[in-house]
């Protein structure tokens, strides 16, 4: 199976999609999964003629709904997403696991943090923790092989570059500004 990494938040969200379905992404879809994708290419035809035909009919009307207030729109819009959660598995849980996430955005988007990042740590987590096991297995549970060995020496070397080069990078600015 070989998973690529997304570019962006789109393709992290239909990745995520299509492994939760027992579906693996990758050179392999189309030979072994060729069903699959005639479903997904038909389905993309059909939902861009429908597009169309609802694009050609209702413009006008679809054109009234940003005229809607937003004291109405957003009660409307929270209404409708508790409605929906609740209606997964008619539990209050996912209600509440709703409201969490949902102040956990609100706070994301108020910091400026970057989604994008976040969706492929979503869709390739579980295919990292699988691999950091199998790693962790195969060298009997030694975790120095994660320093030692060239190649992941220079990825791991890589990765803290690039979370340590943007902290330098703003204080070096700083300090240029303050003189």
């Amino acid at each position: 199976m070989t998973l690529g990494i997304p570019g962006d938040i789109a393709v992290a969200v239909l990745f995520g999609a299509l492994t939760m379905q027992g579906i693996y992404p990758g050179p392999e879809l189309f030979t072994s999964g060729r069903f699959w994708v005639n479903c997904i290419m038909g389905g993309l035809l059909v939902i861009n003629i429908f597009m169309l035909l609802q694009g050609t009919f209702f413009i006008k009307a679809f054109a009234n709904v940003s005229r809607v207030p937003f004291s109405i729109l957003i009660p409307s819009v929270l209404i409708l997403c508790t409605l929906g959660s609740f209606a997964i598995v008619n539990s209050t849980f996912d209600v509440f696991v709703m409201i969490v996430f949902g102040i956990a955005g609100y706070f994301l988007k108020r910091f400026d943090y970057p989604i994008p990042p976040l969706a492929i740590g979503l869709v390739l987590g579980e295919l990292t923790e699988r691999n950091l096991r199998r790693a962790l297995i195969i060298s009997q549970g030694q975790v120095s092989t994660f320093f030692t060995r060239p190649i992941s020496a220079v990825v791991l070397a890589i990765a803290l570059f690039s979370v340590v080069y943007p902290i330098i990078k703003k204080a070096v600015l700083k300090h240029k500004a303050g003189k």
